[in-house]
């Protein structure tokens, strides 16, 4: 509380004292408190009374008697008072960095020094940083840990903490150099603050028996790059046989594994670079294309999303032309609607029963046929229009057996609709509405991890994470990228987004082609999961797995065997997996290579209805059969949200979905403090949405949090 306002107070409560002695006066004087007192007469003399003797008793009663005329004591100016005194620099309009450290020093004052004064002290850059970094050695924790959240603020933490660890390095033993060498395997640490004796310390830890500290200086060493090659060099010269092996292998990091120019793009653009999305020439090179003007956008989420993908889908090196359905479709239409109108002409003069029949079944046919006849015309219209390069995939799996890497561009429309992949129903695609599919790369094994690696690094070290997301039943290649690309744009995902994609046929009568490909691509997918895990240097690497992918995951968990925490968050959305299957193997399983896993499940999902008839088992994800509830499984019912027609796809699209899905993702939040309600369910619980969020019928915005 300032000085200002510690007045106020007191004079308001010197106020009320006088209003409440007012009105006791009027209560106690029977005369409505006009009545004169009694003027003494002046031949009335005091009497002499004795004194008696004082005793410390007395003295301590005399110490309350209030002496007439003067100021009677008052325990909110003394209080007022005690906090001026204690705390000199609310007195001040100015304050100076000597008169913060003169504060800091007084053990009285030191633990409200950042929070009352810091902001409004008049400080240069330099004077705040050299301040805080003073702070961190403070004898009061308080201190410390309020420096390090200004520090953290400001983003110098990582200085600050990085110079005191190399004074630890430079003047502890081997087991404290060694500490230092994992603490400092995440932060960016230039190549001139390292010392001869933090050099010998990374030497020490790289040959060391202990797989934490070879792995931290390994990939410190890896991240100076060049600078370190001269001191590696002079090791493999002069060295003995331990640093000379560390140091070679330091060396192979380096020169070793850089991407080859046949591997990698000479002009691919950065995941945060805009691109220009407008309309292009079919057959124009895309990589020539001007930068585009600048757009109002959130820019950590510019409009062309790059997502990392692997999948054992076959390549179509070329393609059929599609011209002969754009002209041979609407003369086979023609066709039949002449054959319609002579069997309408044939019914109108025949005018019998049957010819009544057959007419009514011409015209379903016609309907049938025109409804075919326009979905594959108006795709045939897109694939001869379409402005995708790259390579293209088809719905079958890769002949080798192998898995392909690489990316998609995704254009993001400025009119996007959060929860929404913006398709056209007819006609071609518009930039300016439309989510689309721009590129397709294709990368080596080692190129492709490499770029992943590459681009986490270029972003700050609690945003280095990624997500990677399977897809379900009936999903080609080109709606798992654009599906992969909405959710990382929706969820404001800080992290790098991933997709694997295994040869679904993309279409719905071939459920049971989608089922038998889930047996043979899940150790494909376990391959890429762990290759991720190993290859990325991913700080937290997050697993969202639908529908029949569920069924994949579950499977490539089975086979990974026990391998530690591997995976942050691993969401499991109205996943096609056989109840039974997931309770008694696969969810033990998840709880040891996972900090968390959450089911979100629907008793309105008809395509796990029908999934339940062709299967013959209930399914995880639909709850109309019983919700699953298990310890260590945190089961969300999203029964009472908006959701898409056949209510199977409300992991991306409804909002509420999303925003539960960023507050796990971001903060690893349990759902209790997520705005969840709670019920009971065999002793344990479960959650859902709530009828109150339910009314705002999933049009809520995902929370920053």
């Amino acid at each position: 509380m300032s000085g200002r306002s510690v007045g106020r107070f007191v004079d308001a409560e010197r106020h009320g004292r006088f209003l409440f002695a007012l009105v006791g006066w009027f209560v106690v004087c029977p005369t409505g408190g006009f009545a004169q007192s009694p003027k003494p007469t002046p031949s009335a003399t005091p009497k002499a009374t004795a004194v008696p003797a004082v005793s410390p008793t007395a003295t301590a009663e005399k110490s309350s008697v209030v002496v007439e005329g003067a100021k009677p004591a008052n325990p909110i100016d003394d209080w007022a008072t005690q906090v001026l005194k204690e705390d000199p620099l609310s007195k001040k309009t100015k304050i100076s960095a000597a008169d913060l450290r003169a504060a800091l020093a007084d053990p009285k004052t030191s633990d409200f020094v950042f929070e009352r004064h810091f902001a409004r002290a008049e400080l240069s850059t330099g004077e705040r940083e050299a301040l805080l970094r003073e702070s961190l050695t403070h004898k009061s924790a308080v201190v410390r840990r309020q420096a390090a959240r200004a520090l953290s603020a400001l983003k110098l933490l990582d200085s600050a903490v990085a110079d005191q660890l190399l004074e630890i390095a430079k003047n502890g033993d081997r087991d404290a150099q060694r500490s230092v060498v994992i603490a400092l395997a995440n932060v960016e640490l230039p190549w001139s603050k390292v010392s001869g004796a933090y050099w010998k310390a990374i030497l020490e830890a790289l040959a060391s028996a202990d797989a934490k500290a070879s792995a931290a200086a390994l990939q410190q060493i890896e991240r100076w790059g060049p600078d370190a090659v001269p001191s590696l060099m002079d090791i493999l010269k002069n060295g003995d046989a331990a640093a000379r092996q560390a140091a070679a292998q330091a060396l192979s990091r380096i020169v070793g594994s850089a991407p080859k120019s046949s591997d990698v793009p000479p002009a691919t653009p950065s995941p945060t670079t805009r691109v220009a999305t407008g309309t292009v020439a079919k057959g124009m090179p895309r990589e020539t294309a001007p930068l585009h003007l600048e757009r109002k956008l959130d820019e950590e989420h510019p409009e062309t999303v790059r997502v990392y993908y692997g999948t054992n889908r076959e390549i179509l090196r070329t393609t059929a032309d599609p011209r002969y359905l754009l002209y041979g479709l609407p003369a086979l239409f023609l066709f039949l609607l002449y054959r319609v109108f002579r069997r309408a002409q044939r019914s109108a003069r025949e005018r019998t029963a049957r010819s009544i029949l057959r007419g009514a079944l011409a015209a379903v046919v016609l309907v049938g046929a025109s409804f075919w006849i326009v979905i594959v015309w108006n795709q045939a219209l897109r694939d001869y229009l379409s402005e995708t390069t790259g390579v293209v995939y088809g719905s079958h799996r890769a002949r080798n057996g192998g898995v392909h890497y690489g990316f998609c561009d995704v254009s993001i429309p400025q009119a996007h609709k959060a929860g929404e992949v913006e398709r056209p129903l007819i006609g071609t695609e518009d930039e300016t509405h439309h989510v689309m599919l721009r590129r397709n790369e294709e990368l080596k094994e080692d190129a492709f991890f490499e770029q992943v690696r590459s681009s986490l690094a270029d972003r700050e070290v609690d945003r280095r994470n990624c997500f990677i997301f399977v897809h379900g039943y009936n999903v080609s290649f080109e709606k798992a990228a654009l599906r992969t690309a909405q959710i990382h744009y929706d969820l404001k995902f800080a992290g790098v987004p991933m997709f694997y994609s295994w040869p679904s046929r993309a279409n719905l009568r071939s459920y049971f082609s989608d089922r038998n490909e889930i047996g043979y691509s899940y150790e494909h997918v376990m391959k890429f999961l762990l290759d991720t895990a190993k290859r990325t240097d991913a700080k937290r690497i997050h697993v969202i797995a639908h529908s029949m992918g569920a069924d994949a995951v579950g499977r490539a968990v089975l086979a990974m065997g026990d391998r530690g925490k591997i995976f942050d968050q691993i969401v499991l959305a109205a996943p096609d997996v056989d109840a039974d299957v997931f309770r008694e193997q696969i969810a033990p399983r998840l709880q040891k290579i996972a900090n968390r896993t959450t089911l979100y499940c629907s008793r309105n999902d008809w395509a796990l209805h029908a999934s339940y008839a062709f299967n013959d088992s209930p399914r995880l994800g639909d709850s109309s059969r019983g919700i699953m509830v298990l310890e260590g499984l945190d089961t969300v019912d999203a029964s009472d949200i908006d959701t898409d027609l056949l209510g199977h796809s409300y992991y991306g699209d409804c909002m509420m979905m999303l925003g539960d899905v960023q507050l796990l993702m971001d903060k690893n939040l349990p759902p209790l403090e997520r705005r969840l309600s709670s019920h009971l369910s065999e002793k344990l619980n479960y959650w859902t949405f709530g009828k109150a969020n339910a009314e705002t019928n999933g049009k809520a915005e995902p929370s920053g949090g």
